[in-house]
């Protein structure tokens, strides 16, 4: 099996992923993608033949079965090719389908990926400086330059991608994600792409945990009652992998059985005293990994920190907005209002994909705000 970019990304994801992908037991996946996901692919592909239209001149082999395209790619890059559509890179262990290939002017290949996404992540209004290059893009591309490289068709560790705006934002692979991160972006591919190496091989192995990730994924019920069959602390709200794998490794609390047991304040001493000890899990996470462990397999009871007073109000609103990732588009605003007069629902829709409407949806729910 071949290390390739949805791996690279899957792994970023969810480690586990990878390892159930090759090893797990493959009745429990579930055949069908989730419904959101799909809506995510159809986007991408959507973009993608828009850009494809907008590309010229170019030689597509997406068409080429599957064991001819490394083949086509290679003779198409050798024969000088300016820019190639889905072409297949095949080398060792490593397999990637960039969405395009472009020369540049020494010869050399650069890969360009097309996605129904931002090119960046970090962006507060129009300022990008503060912008980061996504990780899981970065990653990706790297793979296609390692392929290329060893090719011989690459020069520069550097990609592009081609967002949701049309705009080709150019990753810097030997960049770094921030001034306190000394682990460039080749770096850290090179590192997962060995750890993906090793899972998909079966040198190593490792376990599920319930993310924020995983309704999105084909083995979410396989792995959900994994979790509930060993009484794993990823059961619990907001205790994740690394939490849990802390506990695991300096507390002993292999489940939430033996969470209910742990001495908060013995395990915060022995942080204090210890670098390195229970990394990760601040003293906050901690309190509410034990005390939600408490509450889940114990009290069973809700737990009220504080009384809460709402104030007596002629109107009370109760406010969604509902959008569009794969278009970044917020097309209603919803209030459920409560009045003397009794409950009514209220939308405030954008009837087209069309900034225009969606500006005058919201103007229109803030004339009835005011």
């Amino acid at each position: 099996m071949a290390v390739t970019a949805s791996k690279l990304y899957d792994y970023l994801q969810c480690p586990h992923r990878v390892w159930r992908d090759a090893h797990g037991p493959q009745g429990e996946q579930d055949p069908e993608p989730d419904a959101f996901v799909r809506l995510l692919w159809e986007r991408g592909v959507r973009h993608e033949q828009e850009q494809l239209a907008l590309a010229g001149a170019v030689v597509n082999i997406a068409a080429v079965p599957y064991d001819e395209r490394p083949a086509k790619t290679l003779a198409a890059m050798r024969a000088g090719a300016p820019l190639i559509y889905q072409g297949m890179l095949k080398v060792d262990d490593l397999v990637g389908i960039p969405d395009f290939l472009r020369r540049e002017a020494d010869g050399s290949y650069i890969p360009i990926d097309v996605k129904a996404g931002m090119g960046v992540e970090g962006i507060e209004g129009d300022d990008e400086s503060e912008a980061k290059l996504k990780k899981p893009y970065a990653v990706q591309l790297a793979l296609y330059v390692d392929a290329l490289r060893r090719l011989g068709c690459a020069a520069r560790q550097r990609g592009i991608i081609l967002d949701i705006r049309g705009e080709a934002v150019e990753y810097d692979l030997l960049s770094s994600p921030g001034r306190k991160t000394r682990e460039t972006y080749w770096a850290l591919y090179e590192r997962l792409r060995d750890c993906v190496r090793a899972l998909i091989s079966g040198e190593a192995s490792n376990t599920p945990a319930m993310i924020g990730v995983c309704k999105l994924c084909p083995w979410y019920d396989s792995c959900s009652r994994w979790v509930k069959e060993v009484d794993d602390p990823s059961g619990l709200f907001s205790v994740g992998r690394k939490v849990r794998d802390s506990l695991a490794r300096d507390a002993g609390a292999t489940t939430i059985a033996a969470l209910c047991q742990v001495d908060v304040a013995t395990l915060l001493a022995q942080k204090k005293n210890a670098k390195g000890f229970l990394k990760g899990v601040g003293p906050g996470t901690l309190k509410t990994a034990v005390r939600r462990a408490r509450v889940f397999r114990e009290t069973k009871a809700p737990v009220l920190y504080d009384s809460t007073v709402f104030p007596v109000t002629p109107y009370e609103l109760f406010f969604d907005i509902e959008d569009d990732p794969t278009q970044d588009f917020v097309y209603m605003h919803g209030v459920l209002e409560r009045s003397e007069l009794g409950e009514r629902y209220l939308d405030f829709t954008a009837t087209e994909v069309s900034a225009v409407v969606e500006r005058k949806a919201w103007g229109r729910f803030w004339v009835y705000i005011r």
